[in-house]
C-alpha cells in the first residue's frame, strides 16, 4: 500500500521473478558510471560554454542593448515556467534510483507513464494560458522598453521560449530515467548535437539580420529537437519496457511523485524567486540598460562555476543507489571527498576570477559595457559560495533530507529579495550579487555546517541491511527523521 507522503514508490519483487536489469549491475560499477556521465557532462559544458560566449555577443550586436536586456529579462521571466514540473522530475529521479535495485521493471514503467502523463497534461494547460496571457498584456510597457523594434518583439519573443520549455517538460522524462539508472552519458551526448546544432542555426539567423524572436527560436527550440531524438531513441530502441502508455498511468503513483515532488517544487520556487529575480529587481529600479551590466558576467560567472559542479549530476543518483544498498562507506567517504574538493576549487576559481575576470569580459563583449570593481569582486566571492553549497544540496536531496532545506532556503529567499532591492537601491546594479551572495552564506551555508554532521555521526552509526531490511516498512518516514 502506498503512503500518501512516500517520496519513492516500491512494488516488491515477486519471489523467482526478475528485477530490473539495472539491479543486477554490481554496486562497484558505480564509480566507473558516475565517471563515465561526469566526463560526458563535462564535454557538454564545454560545448555549451563556447555556445555561450559565442551566442552572447552575437545576439548583442545583431539586436543592440536594449533587445539583448529584453531577451535576457524575458528568459529569466519565463523561467517561472520550470515550475510547472512540480518538482516531479526529482521526485522521479530518487524513485527510480532507489526502486531498480528491488523492484521490477514493470514498477519503474509505472512511475514513467504517470510522470509523462502529468507533463503532458501541465504543458498543454500551461500552452493555453500563455497565449492568453500574453496576447492580452502591454509587454512593451511591463518590461520597460523604449526602442519601437524591441516593442515589436517583446510579445514573439516571449511566446517562442515559453513554447519551447512547455515542449521540453515532458521531454525531460528521458532524461530523468538516463540519469536515474545512471546512463546520463547518453542524455548528455544528445545535449551536445542539439547545442552545436542550435549555435550553427544562430550563426546563420543572424547573418540574415533575423530578428530577436527568430533567434530566440534558434537558442531554445533547436535542443528541443535533439530532445526528441533522445526520447525516441530511449523508449523505441533502449527501454521499449519502460514507453510511456496511458494504460500504465496510476493514480495512486502520480499521487506519490506529487506529493513527493512538493518539496523539491518549493526549492525549486524559492532558487527562482532568489536568482532569477535579480534580473528583474534590476530592470525595475535601473532599467533594460543596467540589466546587460549585470547579466553579462552573471552568464560567464554561471557558466564557469556550472563547469565546476558537474559531477554532481552524476553522484545524485549513484549517492541514491549506495544509500539504498546500504553502502554507508562508500556513501560518507565519497561526499566529505567532495565537499573538500569542490570547496577547494571554489576558492581557487574565484582568485582567478579576480585576476582576469575583466580583460576577458571586455575581449567577450567589448569595452561598450561597464563592469564595476564591485561587481566583479562580488561575483568572485559568490564561486566557492555556489561550489560548496551545490556539494551540500545534492547531497540532502540524493538522501531525502529536504525539509531541512526547505526551512533554510526559504529563509535565505525572503532576505536575498529583500537584501537585493535594499542593495541596488543603495549600490546599484553590484547591490544584486551582495544580496544573492549574503543571504545564501548566512541562511543556508551556516545552518548547512551545523546540522551535516550530526546527520554523517548518524549514518556511521546505522547497523547496515539488517536494521534497515527491518525499517523498510517505514520508507515513508525517511525525510522526517533525518531532521533534527
Amino acid at each position: 500500500m502506498l503512503s500518501p507522503s512516500s517520496l519513492w514508490y516500491v512494488e516488491p519483487t515477486a519471489p523467482g521473478a526478475d528485477a530490473s536489469a539495472e539491479s543486477r549491475i554490481p554496486p562497484g560499477r558505480r564509480g566507473y558510471r558516475v565517471g563515465r556521465t561526469a566526463a560526458a557532462s563535462f564535454l557538454a559544458r564545454v560545448v555549451a560554454l563556447i555556445a555561450t560566449l559565442v551566442s552572447v555577443p552575437v545576439v548583442l550586436n545583431a539586436v543592440g542593448t536594449e533587445e539583448f536586456g529584453l531577451w535576457t529579462t524575458v528568459t529569466s521571466g519565463v523561467a517561472l515556467l520550470n515550475l510547472a514540473d512540480l518538482g516531479i522530475g526529482n521526485s522521479l529521479l530518487n524513485a527510480i534510483a532507489r526502486t531498480r535495485a528491488r523492484s521490477t521493471e514493470l514498477t519503474v514503467a509505472r512511475l514513467v507513464s504517470s510522470a509523462t502523463i502529468i507533463f503532458v497534461s501541465v504543458a498543454l494547460l500551461l500552452a493555453v494560458v500563455l497565449t492568453v496571457v500574453t496576447l492580452g498584456v502591454n509587454w512593451a510597457s511591463i518590461l520597460r522598453v523604449s526602442q519601437a523594434s524591441a516593442a515589436r518583439e517583446a510579445v514573439p519573443t516571449i511566446l517562442v521560449v515559453g513554447f519551447a520549455m512547455m515542449v521540453s517538460l515532458p521531454l525531460g522524462v528521458t532524461s530523468t530515467v538516463q540519469l536515474a539508472m545512471q546512463e546520463g552519458y547518453r542524455t548528455q551526448a544528445w545535449t551536445i548535437a542539439g547545442q552545436i546544432a542550435a549555435l550553427a542555426a544562430l550563426l546563420i539567423a543572424a547573418r540574415s539580420n533575423a530578428s530577436l524572436a527568430v533567434l530566440a527560436a534558434c537558442l531554445v527550440f533547436v535542443p528541443v529537437i535533439a530532445q526528441i531524438g533522445n526520447s525516441i531513441r530511449v523508449f523505441g530502441f533502449e527501454h521499449t519496457a519502460l514507453r510511456p502508455r496511458f494504460s500504465m498511468f496510476e493514480w495512486s503513483v502520480a499521487r506519490v511523485l506529487l506529493s513527493g515532488g512538493l518539496l523539491f517544487l518549493f526549492l525549486q520556487v524559492s532558487w527562482v524567486l532568489a536568482f532569477a529575480s535579480d534580473n528583474l529587481i534590476i530592470d525595475r529600479i535601473l532599467g533594460p540598460r543596467s540589466v546587460t551590466e549585470y547579466a553579462v558576467p552573471y552568464r560567464a560567472f554561471t557558466a564557469v562555476a556550472t563547469l565546476a559542479v558537474l559531477p554532481m549530476l552524476a553522484l545524485w543518483p549513484a549517492y541514491t543507489d549506495a544509500f539504498a544498498r546500504h553502502d554507508y562507506d562508500w556513501l560518507h567517504r565519497t561526499f566529505v571527498r567532495t565537499l573538500v574538493a569542490m570547496s577547494a576549487l571554489g576558492v581557487t576559481l574565484g582568485v582567478l576570477a579576480l585576476v582576469f575576470a575583466r580583460p576577458i569580459l571586455h575581449a567577450w563583449v567589448g569595452n561598450d559595457t561597464h563592469f564595476s570593481n564591485a561587481l566583479l569582486w562580488g561575483f568572485a566571492l559568490w564561486l566557492p559560495t555556489y561550489c560548496a553549497g551545490n556539494a551540500l544540496a545534492v547531497y540532502f536531496n540524493a538522501l531525502d533530507i529536504v525539509r531541512f532545506q526547505v526551512i533554510t532556503v526559504g529563509a535565505m529567499v525572503v532576505a536575498n529579495v529583500v537584501l537585493s532591492i535594499v542593495l541596488v537601491h543603495a549600490w546599484g546594479v553590484s547591490g544584486a550579487i551582495y544580496g544573492s551572495l549574503i543571504s545564501y552564506a548566512a541562511l543556508v551555508i551556516v545552518p548547512s555546517a551545523w546540522y551535516l554532521p550530526r546527520q554523517l555521526r548518524s549514518l556511521r552509526a546505522s547497523p547496515g541491511p539488517t536494521r534497515a531490511q527491518a525499517s523498510e516498512d517505514t520508507s515513508s518516514q525517511t525525510s522526517s527523521t533525518l531532521l533534527p
